[in-house]
């Protein structure tokens, strides 16, 4: 079965919660302690300077390990910004849903009224 589908079809909310949801997921399934010495930065290799997001990564994996001391060493901002992945993938999860809802109950209505 083949699915077409464009990208005005995918919503916000889904795409946002994928990407957060994804982010949360990977520093969940990362070993803490064993992506200490990941350079993942673009920015670094280019530049030799760190960016403002320098270190997020190891930071959301030891945040999601329970190290926040760790956390804060790789990245002082981490815990704001998983904080924010948190309540944007709560928040669009719950719109994602709210949707889903809606189209069920025109669904339903149609089928009813039909």
């Amino acid at each position: 079965i083949a699915i077409n589908m464009k990208w005005s079809q995918v919503n916000s909310a889904s795409l946002k919660a994928a990407i957060t949801g994804g982010a949360l997921l990977v520093s969940a399934v990362l070993p803490h302690g064993g992506v200490d010495g990941l350079k993942l930065c673009p920015w670094f290799h280019l530049s030799g300077h760190q960016c403002p997001f320098c270190g997020m990564t190891r930071a959301f994996v030891a945040i999601t390990h329970f190290d926040l001391s760790a956390a804060i060493d790789f990245n002082p901002g981490s815990p704001l910004i998983y904080g924010a992945f948190i309540y944007i993938f709560e928040h669009q999860y719950l719109l994602f849903e709210g949707e889903k809802m809606t189209l069920n109950h025109q669904i339903e209505n149609c089928i009813s009224v039909g």
